[in-house]
This record gives C-alpha cells, structure tokens and sequence, in this order.
C-alpha cells in the first residue's frame, strides 16, 4: 500500500512539474532565444503603468498574469527535439485544445486549463511548429499562467512583440 501511495504521489508530482522540466531541458541552449518574465515583473509593470485611460487597460492587462515563457528557434534539429518533447508534455498533462491553425507551412496549436469562467483560463499554452522541414520558419513554445482573460492576450502580446503571437488575434475559447 505504502508504495502505491508512494508512486502515486510521484505520478502527481511528476505531471505538475512536466512544464518547468518541458522549459528547463532548453535552458541552456544558446540556439533558443528565451524570455522569460515572472510574476514580480508583471507587478513592477503594473505598479509603473501611468493614469492614462491606455496604462489603465494595460494595467488590468497583465494584473492577472503570473507568469510567461516563450522559447524559440529557427533550428531544423532543435525545432524537431522541441516538438517531440511539447508532444510528451501535452500527453502527460489535463490541457485542453482550444484552437488550431494550418497555414502554408506553420501549425499553430493552443491549448489551456480552465479557469474561473469562460472567458479566463489558468494558463494558455501555444506551440507553433514548421510542417516544412526545409523552412526557416520559427518553432515556438508560448506559455501564460495566472489568472488570464482571454480577450485580452491578444493584445498583451502584440504589445510586447512576442513570436507567435500574431495568431492569438483570432482566439475565442468556444
């Protein structure tokens, strides 16, 4: 008994843990550009916001978020080692798909955990790949925990000129 317990407990821990250990394999990969913004400067940018009717929305923006990733690559062999690692961390977690994009040469996947309402989740995932092994197109990982309103990621994104994030102009949780 006390084993079953006991591998239950590491299962559990073992997927709460697959994001940071999905972000921690890359890290010291000089070939992934990386930003990386916590919580603490998610406050520090809200605490700065001005009084304008512009830092008001701003400020509401990104009052929720605790925390953003984004990892990219234009490397054929990292591109191809990302995929299959997002791929293990999608299975071993309760994300959900929420939207998918074909284009030309580029898949766009959005996946999320519920939040409070259908308009917010607790976190988004985004993982934008080449269909192309011959393109130099971008292979980007997006994630956004906190407390998200989604009609508003679009936006915060565009703001802070992220990889990807032109495709989440079009994201509406159904």
């Amino acid at each position: 008994m006390k084993k079953l317990v006991l591998i239950a407990i590491l299962f559990i821990s073992g997927i709460s843990s697959g994001q940071s250990n999905l972000f921690s394999k890359f890290d010291d990969n000089p070939e992934i550009t990386k930003v990386v913004v916590t919580e603490h400067m998610f406050k520090l940018m809200n605490s700065i916001s001005s009084e304008s009717e512009e830092g008001k929305e701003y400020s509401d923006l990104i009052s929720g978020i605790k925390a953003l990733k984004v990892y990219t690559t234009d490397d054929p062999v990292i591109s191809k080692d990302m995929k299959l690692e997002v791929e293990k961390f999608l299975a071993n977690t309760k994300l959900k798909e929420l939207m998918r994009i074909d284009e030309k040469d580029v898949q766009v996947k959005f996946y999320f955990a519920e939040g409070k309402d259908e308009d917010h989740v607790k976190e988004l995932f985004m993982f934008v790949t080449n269909t192309n092994a011959k393109s130099d197109q971008e292979t980007v990982i997006l994630s956004l925990e906190g407390d998200i309103d989604l009609k508003s990621v679009a936006k915060l994104t565009s703001q802070m000129n992220i990889s990807g994030g032109e495709h989440l102009k079009n994201l509406n949780k159904k």
